[in-house]
């Protein structure tokens, strides 16, 4: 552009954009830049004007090297870090000679300094090796440490290469790695090799557009607290200057002023931080957050206990252990006259007296404890923080704190996690996040907080002023925030340029390379619900994952089932992520209308999904560090190399079909009810389904509305709870349009649910289905004297317990159990012992047994073990370090001991490095998949992540 500025005597912006075929953004930044370099442009509006050289001047570039150029490019003091410090200063002196008058002694008068006033300059080892490549255009292999991390140590990185920055005198490497464009700090990069092979450069990247959208994400990422403050007008300067940047100065501008002060709101970085920084602010006052209003009482406290004149030193440290309420932050901190002399002491000593009258609301209980869990875990004080919770309290956290899901119990557990976890996970920011209630002495309370790499969410109860139980969870990865409201992506550049690529066209790119030459960074085996649910969340936190699906459409694992099928569940327990069923969606949807919703959802979602693909096996590469998956994707050999297998494959394994004597004599058809589809003539067919749970009613209500004689086999009791006295006694109160009005939404009812940790959930649950157990009694007695055994589960606890520790042995009645009670389905009671040519023998104590005539068995029995599939597809030693799916210890029936708190192996770290199962309902899918999602960002950005309490296996495959 310097070489066409000076060959004519004047031009513009937009011919230079057309002559070069760039926006006239980009031309007026290159303009800016040739300024910057000393270039003597001049600029006129009107008819006449556009843009030129001063007369006179002549371009030193023909006359320069290609290092003295690279130099100039840098700076001086880039060019000294990549050791072209000398063409710097030859460069100079021929841009000097050049100019107007030719006087190089400018530089002897005018200097720029870019590094920042007392700051360390960073000259990263790597740097040359980094820069090399760059220049080169050729791909590196290195390590990449987390922050604060040993640079030796980092996980290894395959990256190509696409710009060096020099940042604030820090270097950074913009490159492409694990599918998309990251920056890296390069001073946080060791063992770096220069590869032979070209780095690959996505079309049309820019690199000053990717820093300039970079760097605003990046600062929009670390400003993450609301803050309503108040400040006299002699503060401004100062509150300037301690908080920089356009942000504050135009909340300043925006600010209410009345009374000498101004009131503004201000969006500031994370609350340690914002509290260290108003400190230096005279007379700041947090309107809110309380909890950065507490942090700041705390910070003035500690200084001010600490700097007491000698005179008062006595008094004071006799008083400081005092509790001091919020309003007296403001005499601590303000620098107005009318606070001048005031004895601090004394306002501490009248404001404890005024207070110990004072009887505490639910929300001065909650934030009172909060306060003290704060203190107690900023001050690093495991058995303080302990002491909080009841002797038999529960802490049960999702990710947050032990980067597991685990349950800690009794205050034992919970200062051992601390002891280990604390210096790791930096809690701070504790706060309420909305008004507590208060029933039955019992204070709740919905809770935020922060950790030093996420923000959490979460859940306490307490009685009597200590913590009864404690839900932690993950919500979002600092700085890796998924890109939703005012950070949602643009979607298009408004500007018109060659070549430019449609979305269409640059998604069937991505479809060609994906799985091919670029490699999914997660491969999940199973399309269903859970892996769906899944991959959206993976997409929307950046993590490339592919979905493999063995069934030709998404949705078919529903559509495939026998037809007359619907949700169980209801509408308001089964959304997806982000996308929830609109509002007139049925209450219990059909199957082939949920295979439709997750086949449209998966496309909306722009998930990465290979249907007709199915997994042959998968081994780990040790060396490498990643899977070996191999797969046949419609009759093509695939494979796959992502670094993290995960497993959705539903709740279940294989179906179960039992062995029994004389099965392969019997004459008629006999299928799985997974097979079971209902099409087909039924009229005056003999059919027996053996089994009595979900399925096994269901399949024999539609044979019998076919015209089948249907006898149902009941081989062990069964929990039945009739749908309507589900929905009004166990989930209406938290999902229905009642729990909705009652500012329910489906996150706090997924949170309050898991709020209650397993060992208390039977005493939580047992009400309920006592109530229910009143309430249809009639229907209960007509089933028993049908000859149907029932049961409320092993305790008593009913439906969900029954699931969450055998998943099996319950129907959720929706017509079929008055068929039963009609006689309209025939019921056998007992073992099946043998199968005859034409019938089921069942033994019903006779010596002969009860033959039931039959040209038609269903298998209602179940699945086998999640482990199955692993046995098949990795290995049976994998299976077998693995351990038992599902079940959390509870010694009932198909849950041995010993006790565990959680369900063994989901969405958590298994006993094999990089293996995870994902599964459960619509409900299970939704929630936690969240918290596998942040776990394998987690990995993916190279963060520290010290699993605390791994689960030890009791139970092989």
């Amino acid at each position: 552009m310097m070489l066409e500025l000076t060959r004519v005597p004047a031009t513009s912006v937009e011919r230079l954009a057309r002559r070069f075929e760039v926006s006239a953004r980009t031309v007026q930044r290159d303009l800016a830049a040739l300024r910057e370099l000393g270039v003597p442009l001049w600029t006129r509006t009107g008819p006449a004007g556009g843009v030129g050289v001063v007369d006179g001047w002549r371009s030193p570039v023909l006359g320069m090297t290609g290092p003295e150029v690279q130099a100039l490019l840098l700076g001086e003091a880039g060019a000294r870090d990549l050791g072209l410090g000398e063409a710097h200063l030859t460069a100079q002196l021929k841009f000097g000679a050049a100019a107007p008058g030719g006087d190089p002694s400018v530089r002897e008068r005018f200097l720029l300094d870019s590094e920042g006033w007392f700051s360390s300059v960073e000259r990263p080892a790597a740097l040359l090796e980094v820069a090399e490549a760059v220049r080169t255009g050729r791909r590196v292999r290195l390590r990449y440490a987390r922050y604060g991390g040993d640079p030796a140590e980092g996980a290894p990185r395959l990256l190509d290469p696409l710009g060096l920055v020099r940042k604030a005198g820090a270097w950074y490497l913009v490159a492409a790695g694990t599918g998309r464009v990251r920056t890296y700090r390069v001073s946080r990069m060791s063992d770096v090799v220069v590869c032979e092979d070209g780095a690959a450069r996505p079309p049309g990247f820019s690199l000053a557009e990717y820093w300039q959208r970079a760097s605003a994400e990046f600062e929009a990422s670390v400003l993450v607290c609301d803050v309503h403050l108040r400040i006299p007008e002699g503060s401004v300067a100062a509150l300037l200057a301690t908080v920089p940047g356009p942000a504050t100065a135009q909340a300043v501008d925006a600010a209410v002023r009345e009374d000498g002060c101004l009131s503004l709101r201000l969006r500031m970085e994370r609350e340690d931080i914002a509290a260290g920084q108003l400190l230096a602010v005279p007379g700041a006052e947090v309107r809110s957050p309380a909890s950065l209003r507490r942090a700041l009482h705390a910070r003035a406290r500690a200084i001010a206990a600490a700097n007491v004149p000698p005179a008062a030193s006595g008094r004071a440290r006799a008083t400081t252990v005092q509790p001091l309420r919020e309003e007296t932050v403001s005499c601590v901190m303000d620098g107005r006259r009318g606070h001048e002399g005031v004895d601090m002491t004394e306002t501490v000593t009248a404001h404890t007296q005024d207070t110990q009258t004072h009887a505490p609301g639910p929300d001065e209980r909650v934030e009172t404890w909060l306060s003290a869990l704060d203190e107690a875990l900023t001050a690093g004080d495991a058995d303080a923080a302990a002491e909080l919770f009841e002797e038999d309290g529960y802490w049960r956290d999702f990710v947050a704190f032990t980067w597991n899901l685990r349950t800690l119990e009794g205050r034992e557990e919970i200062r051992q996690m601390l002891r280990a976890q604390l210096a790791h996970v930096a809690p701070s920011g504790w706060r309420l996040d909305e008004p507590a209630t208060e029933a039955d002495g019992v204070t709740e309370a919905w809770i935020r907080f922060e950790t030093g790499v996420s923000r959490g969410w979460g859940h306490l109860r307490l009685r009597e002023g200590r913590a009864w139980t404690l839900l932690t969870t993950m919500q979002e990865l600092k700085g890796f925030e998924e890109k939703k409201g005012s950070a949602r992506e643009k979607g298009v550049d408004h500007v018109i340029e060659r070549g430019r690529k449609t979305w269409l066209e640059r998604k069937q790119e991505h479809q060609a390379r994906f799985g091919y030459e670029e490699q999914p960074y997660v491969v999940i085996v199973g399309g269903g619900q859970g892996g769906i649910g899944l991959a959206a969340r993976l997409k929307r936190q950046g993590v490339p994952a592919l979905v493999v699906e063995r069934n030709e459409r998404a949705g078919d694992s529903w559509r495939n089932r026998y037809k007359s099928l619907h949700l169980h569940d209801p509408v308001w327990y089964d959304h997806l992520p982000y996308l929830p069923f609109p509002d007139d969606w049925p209450v219990f949807a059909a199957k082939d209308r949920i295979g439709d919703w997750l086949e449209h959802y998966t496309a909306l979602m722009e998930l990465d999904y290979w249907s007709g693909t199915e997994c042959l096996g998968a081994e780990f590469d040790e060396a490498a560090g990643t899977w070996r998956v191999r797969v046949d994707r419609r009759g093509e050999a695939v494979e796959l190399r992502p670094t993290h297998l995960v497993f959705a494959l539903g709740v279940s394994g294989y179906p179960n079909i039992p062995e029994f004597e004389g099965a392969e004599s019997f004459e008629g058809e006999q299928t799985h009810s997974s097979a079971f589809t209902g099409e087909g003539e039924y009229e005056g067919r003999r059919a027996v389904v053996i089994g009595s749970n979900n399925s096994a009613h269901d399949i024999c209500a539609a044979l019998w509305e076919k015209g089948a004689e249907v006898t149902m086999v009941q081989r062990s009791s069964t929990h039945i709870s009739r749908s309507e006295s589900l929905m009004s006694l166990a989930l209406g109160p938290l999902y229905s349009e009642e729990a909705l009005a009652n500012g329910i939404t489906t996150e706090k009812a997924d949170m309050l649910f898991a709020s209650w940790p397993y060992r208390l959930l039977p005493g939580v649950q047992i009400p309920v289905y006592e109530q229910m157990a009143e309430q249809d009694a009639e229907f209960y007695r007509q089933l028993e004297e049908a000859g149907f055994e029932l049961d409320m589960g092993e305790d008593g606890s009913g439906l969900f317990l029954k699931y969450l520790r055998r998943g099996s042995g319950y129907y959720i009645d929706v017509g079929a159990s008055q068929l039963v009670i009609d006689g309209r389905i025939a019921l056998a009671r007992g073992q099946v012992t043998r199968i005859e040519p034409d019938a089921v023998v069942v033994d019903d104590g006779s010596a002969e047994g009860r033959r039931l005539p039959a040209d038609l068995i269903v298998y209602a029995t179940g699945y086998g073990s999640m482990n199955q599939w692993l046995r098949d597809l990795v290995s049976p030693e994998i299976a077998d370090r693995v351990g038992k799916v599902w079940g959390f210890g509870s010694d009932t029936a198909k849950d041995p001991g010993p006790w565990e708190g959680e369900l063994r192996n989901m969405w958590k770290p298994t006993a094999v490095d990089q293996l995870w199962i994902h599964g459960g309902n619509l409900h299970q899918s939704r929630h936690y998949s969240r918290y596998l999602a942040l776990q394998l960002k987690a990995r993916l950005e190279g963060l520290d992540t010290p699993v605390y309490g791994q689960q030890e296996v009791h139970h092989t495959s």
